[in-house]
């Protein structure tokens, strides 16, 4: 049996090698679509990016959480990863419509088809360009998680052949899958979905939960079915302080969910600071961490927050 690892890429790590993890970051992100109509969700100066994430200790992992065909750079983030020597992990799989053009491929191709998509890039390679047209050039570089998206109407008529093929690409290949959260949607009919199809709870992060659902108990809730939950809006105050985050995460360490909680920043161009954001990819370790620290959180449950718990959501064991 192979040991557990994560597929970086530039390759499969031991997950040994890895002293800390922020599970849901944007360091690379083609101008497309969605940035027609939100300039922040640009982020395309390899040096820039490259230099922002030496920000971070030798030694951390970072998912890039843009997925295939929705403005991903998968050549650029080889490359930075090579320049810094960090543990990249991108997605593929699919995000909410607002990053596609009306005529992009992604409302076309469905089914076996989509699936063979995600599983081509988990298993040999990801497809490069951000056109409509469908991609037919691959890297050697893999992916190494699946992301995908709901509305605030939830997985609909609409949307179910992608989340069935997210499905069976996870079936395939024992990679997790990470659901973009909206506000609105009911987190247990994503979990339902998934595990009435053999996906596993731990397999499932659920991203957002801190800025879509504000209702402790319901945290808990979710926390209870064995998932994983995804605090990223640390640092985006447009939505909370720091003390509100920390309450939440106190709440649910109280309630003895340690294992089910993920931190990360969820970053745009607006809060890098190589170019000229507010807060830096290191916000986490260099501001919030020490104010968890003085209410009192330990280093070993801050180690299982922000090492533990996101290489156990991000392994593979095959």
């Amino acid at each position: 049996m192979i040991a557990p690892y994560i597929q970086t890429v530039c390759g499969a790590v031991n997950p040994k090698r890895i002293i800390h993890v922020q599970p849901h970051e944007h360091l690379m992100l083609e101008k497309g679509y969605a940035a027609e109509q939100n300039k922040d969700l640009c982020i395309d100066n390899v040096e820039l990016s490259s230099q922002e994430i030496q920000k971070l200790p030798v030694g951390s992992a970072i998912v890039d959480a843009q997925p295939l065909g929705a403005g991903r750079m998968a050549k650029e983030l080889v490359e930075i990863s090579k320049q810094t020597g960090m543990h990249v992990i991108a997605c593929t799989g699919f995000h909410k419509s607002s990053f596609y053009w009306p005529d992009h491929w992604i409302h076309t191709v469905k089914g076996s088809k989509l699936a063979d998509m995600f599983i081509t890039e988990l298993q040999s390679g990801m497809y490069v360009g951000n056109s409509s047209d469908v991609p037919a050039k691959t890297i050697s570089a893999k992916a190494g998680l699946i992301k995908t998206a709901v509305g605030s109407n939830g997985i609909t008529n609409d949307n179910i052949e992608m989340f069935e093929a997210a499905v069976e690409a996870s079936l395939q290949t024992q990679v997790s899958i990470m659901v973009h959260i909206e506000v609105g949607s009911d987190p247990f009919q994503v979990i339902q979905f998934f595990t009435n199809r053999k996906i596993p709870a731990n397999k499932l992060i659920l991203c957002h939960l801190d800025r879509t659902h504000h209702d402790e108990i319901l945290h808990q809730e979710i926390a209870s079915t064995g998932v994983y939950l995804e605090y990223d809006t640390i640092g985006r105050f447009k939505y909370h302080d720091d003390n509100k985050e920390i309450h939440l995460i106190k709440q649910m360490l109280e309630s003895g969910y340690e294992n089910a909680i993920l931190l990360s920043l969820d970053t745009t161009r607006a809060r890098l600071g190589t170019y000229g954001g507010e807060i830096s990819i290191d916000y986490l370790l260099r501001r919030f961490i020490p104010k968890m620290k003085a209410t009192g959180i330990n280093n070993q449950t801050i180690q299982q927050l922000t090492r533990i718990n996101p290489i156990q959501a991000l392994s593979i064991k095959s």
